[in-house]
């Protein structure tokens, strides 16, 4: 085809795919020479001349889109096809054409294709924003069209910005005049006044471009027309719409209109006026918004643009949101704004004059005068003061020293008269609060800087020292450390706590403490870690733990070996002291330094070797056969694996910490010590080689298996350090040079000869004997298929057995299919999960039982938390397996539901899937919404307390994540959740338990919130609120009902309110703009 033929195609249908060919091919005939831009310019002259506006914009569209294949190729490439004589003949074509009114969109996104090659000269950027000013009436463009001209005036500033720096007012002008009609336009879109843009684009790249103008170009002629362009919009309200494919948010507007605001000095006078009078508004998005714009405004406005009443009026609202009484975010705002305007009015050249220097005085004069009011002429000082003063202090080294001076120095006077305890804590968080700040100003002990003050000034803060000390807190010290360290010994943990924090401050900051002053403080520390009840031993815990950052030498020397001796010297005389020590070093392990050092400790405890202590206290303390103290060394062996499995790569795995544990297993077998009878002591130091075996490479765990298996099956000691000398019993513990199906054979026999009720012994070895079958091979498995037989003529009562003997065959069963499904679930082990459900139909206790236990079939974790059969563990597991066994299994239980006649049996059925239900991807629980209402309606009528909660979790979750899949249910949903917390219709329906009617009540709390329709939900209104006055009005529900209840009403309260919108009545609302 011929250019002609190609630009006809184009312009008959642009959006067909002939027409994507036709610019492909123009695109590639010009990137390989055979035709040139000019060319192409020069074929489409006809439509370009054309008396229809359309047919000349296809054209003009053509051109374009033919010019980004060029460009793009060009940067990509660095291509000779494009020059700077090209683009400006290009460029000449497209601002002549501006006029064209129907071409604009298509001429503006060709003007940005040419910016894009980075080959305009300085003359055509130039040109741009003048023909643009002068030929286009941008507001009355389509959005679109809009967002593609600022786009291009926002690519001149980046690349062209010296250029536009030639035109300085003239280019503020008409951007001004091209956004300002825009943006009053969009902004009465934006307040919903009529229907139209939605689109926050234009509105984000304009503050850009109004940001970029205030920083970089002259305003000084300028600067009140920008003010009153952007101020209208303060504060901004904004909703995106739903699923909005921009993700713009509200506070992404915000920050860029903050951007603006704080952008110059000169909009200072024009600015403050507005901020304070928004402090005052009475929404508090406005006031929040106002003072998060002070805090970025105030620095840089400076000290001169606050006049007396500005100030008097800021402190007033600033210290208004401050109050404890306010939301959080409102009370961090406010603080954030009083550090602001205190760092503005401290800054030094402002200082130096006289108007900087009296608002310094004023400012902060408030600050001391609110500070004494409340700390100290009252018997119950304000914690918000304390916030306040603290919010000053660490705007400025200025500020601290007059605050040090006016404040401090007296509430360390008023200590001599003694004071309450609340009174105390408060002045000690006071000091805290000024240590901590002092290290920001003082970290290496230099003096501040003097230029930072005039004379004048130094004589309003001192009346008896010629110069600034270096810390003015310095001449306090001594007070200051008799003030904390008195409070360790009050009697209330919160003052307590305050000083044991205030001493860990005054240990690090420059001066205050001697190395002997140190030393006491560490002794000091380890005693309360030790000794004290839990908060403050805590507190002492947290503290060290961050001295081990600071300074773990001390730490290493006086604190860890103290430690190590109380582990195990307090165990038989004071139990939870030597357990406060196993805490507080086990804390410290977050440390590497002390980790290399207790974890061999905790080995060796294990061992019964405790080095570093004398020969007296070992024989004493006789820590072979004290088992309470090898537990505490395992279980905290257990959770350092556990949480800082990274440090342990420091040790050798093997013989630093696999043989050692190994060596205390035999050694305690031989000797019949109580930790090889304990059941809980076995968990603790089977989880710790579990953890172990995790953290090790395949040859590692291959050879501690070799180890173990020397060891345990063939009674070779020597890999452990053992010999027949030392030890002349043979050990043969468990295990003989078996096959895996006897080892299978024995421990299944192990556990049905049990005459003891199931068991954790015997659940630990049914989760053995599951995991040797996920592993096995096939022929194994089929060897096995005989004592699976058995198993289920226990389970079905076909061989006369107790009820227990039955129920520990069950659940045997339970674990063994899991193991298999989880394995392979074809056809054949599915199979296994039809049996299963037979097992389930009976009435009594075993039916009950088993069906309780089904989470063990579906659970991701079914021994929760310890990672028996799953992948961490090893276990062989196939994709979508919980999937296939959900399916195969639902149709069995629904119609083993319908069938039954027994509540009881219906109940069994029920339990057992919503064992199922909770373990599996929601995504196949929605496919099968239809099916599962019926029966997760019964299921919430149930007796069986068990079933509620477990339905009610997985309700609460489809409420969350698929609200939408109960709407057609939800009154029937909503009826039974009001009669479980007692305010159903029948007034006679007993309560259920707490955890029950916390759970119903959370569900109903999401109701509302869900995008149900909202006339479904304003017919439930009258019945919610009716039935949320019986938890409400009833004293001896828990607590935490109550308060949820009362949530909830609120929630309903608020959906009643929306419910007055006129117009809305009956129809969902819409997100949007606000």
């Amino acid at each position: 085809m011929s250019l002609q033929d190609h630009v006809q195609t184009f312009v008959t249908d642009p959006s067909s795919d002939a027409a994507t060919d036709a610019v492909s091919s123009v695109g590639s005939a010009i990137l390989s020479r055979s035709v040139s831009i000019l060319d192409v310019i020069t074929s489409i002259g006809a439509p370009l001349t054309s008396t229809d506006p359309f047919e000349r914009a296809k054209a003009v569209r053509l051109l374009t889109k033919v010019l980004d294949i060029v460009v793009n190729t060009h940067l990509k490439h660095q291509t000779t096809i494009l020059d700077r004589k090209t683009v400006a003949v290009l460029m000449a074509f497209y601002l002549e054409r501006l006029h064209d009114t129907t071409s604009v969109e298509e001429l503006i996104e060709g003007i940005r294709v040419l910016l894009s090659s980075n080959l305009v000269s300085r003359a055509d950027a130039i040109e741009i924003p003048r023909a643009v000013f002068k030929e286009l009436s941008v507001q009355s463009f389509s959005q679109n069209v809009r967002y593609s001209i600022y786009l291009v005036f926002d690519r001149i500033l980046e690349i062209h910005f010296d250029a536009i720096k030639n035109l300085a007012d003239d280019f503020i002008s008409g951007f001004l005049v091209a956004m300002v009609i825009n943006f009053i336009v969009v902004y009465s879109r934006l307040m919903d006044v009529q229907d139209g843009e939605k689109d926050p684009r234009n509105i984000l790249i304009c503050f850009g471009i109004v940001h970029t103008i205030i920083t970089k170009l002259d305003i000084t002629n300028k600067h009140q027309d920008i003010f009153e362009s952007i101020y209208c919009y303060f504060p901004i309200t904004f909703r995106p719409p739903p699923n909005d494919p921009y993700g713009i948010t509200a506070n992404d507007l915000k920050l860029k209109l903050r951007q603006c605001f704080a952008g110059s000095f000169l909009f200072a006078k024009l600015a403050w006026p507005v901020l304070i009078e928004k402090l005052s508004s009475s929404s508090e998005n406005a006031k929040l918004d106002a003072m998060q714009t002070i805090t970025a405004c105030a620095p840089v406005y400076g000290a001169d643009s606050l006049s007396l009443p500005h100030l008097e009026e800021l402190w007033d609202q600033l210290v208004e949101e401050s109050l404890d009484a306010k939301p959080a975010a409102q009370r961090d705002a406010a603080l954030d704004a009083v550090t602001a305007i205190t760092l503005a009015v401290s800054k030094a050249g402002v200082i130096s004059s006289a108007t900087g220097n009296d608002a310094f005085s004023k400012f902060l004069g408030f600050v001391s005068k609110y500070a004494i009011t409340e700390l100290l002429d009252t018997t119950t000082p304000k914690e918000a003061a304390r916030k306040v003063l603290n919010a000053a202090a660490k705007a400025s080294e200025s500020a601290f020293y007059f605050l040090v001076v006016h404040v401090v120095k007296p509430l360390v006077e008023s200590l001599k008269d003694g004071c309450s305890i609340l009174n105390r804590s408060v002045k000690c968080g006071v000091f805290l609060d000024f240590l901590t700040v002092s290290c920001i100003f003082y970290k290496d002990g230099e003096s501040m800087d003097i230029g930072e003050f005039n004379f004048r000034l130094l004589e309003t803060l001192s009346d008896t020292s010629d110069e600034i000390p270096a810390n003015p807190l310095l001449s306090l010290k001594d007070q200051l450390f008799q003030l904390f360290s008195s409070a360790l010994a009050a009697k209330d943990d919160v003052l307590v706590m305050a000083g044991l924090q205030g001493l860990s401050q005054l240990s690090i900051t420059v001066g205050f403490m001697s190395s002997r002053d140190t030393e006491w403080y560490f002794e000091t520390l380890f005693g309360m870690s030790v000794n004290e009840p839990k908060p403050v031993s805590e507190v002492a815990i947290s503290v060290l733990v961050t001295e081990c950052s600071r300074r773990v030498k001390y730490v290493l020397s006086i604190v860890v070996p103290q430690l190590i001796e109380a582990c195990v010297t307090l165990t038989g005389k004071n139990p939870e002291a030597s357990a406060n020590s196993f805490d507080c070093l086990v804390s410290l392990c977050v440390s590497a330094e002390v980790f290399c050092v207790a974890v061999p400790e905790f080995v060796k405890i294990g061992e019964g070797s405790v080095c570093n202590l004398p020969n007296t206290i070992q024989t004493l303390v006789a820590v072979a056969n004290n088992l309470v103290l090898v537990m505490h060394a395992f279980t905290a062996l257990d959770f350092i694996f556990k949480e800082h499995a990274a440090l342990v790569q420091k040790f050798d795995y093997i013989a630093c910490l696999a043989v050692p544990l190994l060596k205390t297993l035999v050694t305690r077998k031989i000797e019949n010590a109580p930790l090889c009878s304990d059941k809980c002591a076995l968990e603790s130091v089977s989880s710790v080689f579990s953890k172990l075996m995790r953290l090790m490479d395949r040859s590692q765990q291959e050879t501690l298996t070799n180890i173990a298996i020397s060891s345990f099956f063939s009674g070779d000691l020597t890999a452990i350090g053992l010999n027949e000398t030392q030890n002349p019993s043979a050990i043969h513990i468990l295990f003989q040079d078996v096959s895996p199906f006897e080892i299978i054979k024995g421990l299944i026999d192990s556990v049905l000869n049990r005459n003891t009720p199931f068991d954790p012994y015997a659940e630990r070895l049914c989760e053995v004997i599951a995991s040797l079958l996920n592993k096995a091979d096939g022929q194994t498995i089929s060897a096995f298929l005989e004592i699976e037989n058995r198993l289920y003529m226990i389970a079905n009562n076909e061989v006369s057995c107790n009820i227990g003997s039955r129920l520990t065959a069950g659940i045997l069963i339970l674990w063994i299919t899991r193991a298999l499904v989880m394995k392979s679930p074809d056809e054949k082990n599915l199979g296994r999960v039809t049996s299963v459900m037979n097992l389930i139909n009976s009435d009594d206790s075993y039916g009950r039982s088993l069906s309780a236990n089904f989470f063990i079939l579906a659970a991701n974790d079914p021994s929760f938390g310890r990672g028996i059969l799953t992948r961490d563990a090893f276990a062989k597991v196939s994709l979508l397996w919980q999937q296939k066994q959900f399916k195969h299994a639902l149709p069995m239980l629904v119609s083993g539901f319908n069938r039954e006649d027994s509540e009881e049996r219906k109940s069994n059925y029920l339990l057992a899937l919503s064992h199922l239900m909770k373990h599996v991807a929601k995504s196949v629980v929605l496919y099968e919404i239809d099916k599962l209402i019926p029966l997760l309606l019964a299921g919430l009528v149930s007796k069986n307390t068990s079933l509620v909660h477990t339905i009610l979790e997985i309700l609460e979750t489809l409420l969350k994540e698929s609200p939408g899949s109960l709407a057609g249910h939800i009154e029937s949903f909503t009826i039974l959740f009001l009669r479980l917390v007692g305010g159903g219709e029948n007034q006679n329906d007993k309560c259920a338990s707490a955890e029950v009617r916390v759970l119903s009540l959370r569900c109903l709390g999401l109701i509302p919130r869900s995008d149900i329709p909202l006339h479904v939900l304003l017919g439930l209104k009258t019945r919610v609120l009716s039935g949320l006055q019986v938890p409400l009005d009833d004293s001896r529900r828990a607590c935490v009902s109550r308060n949820i209840a009362a949530q909830q009403k609120v929630d309903v309260y608020m959906l009643a309110d929306k419910s007055f919108i006129p117009g809305l009545v009956g129809v969902k609302l819409k997100s949007g703009y606000e």
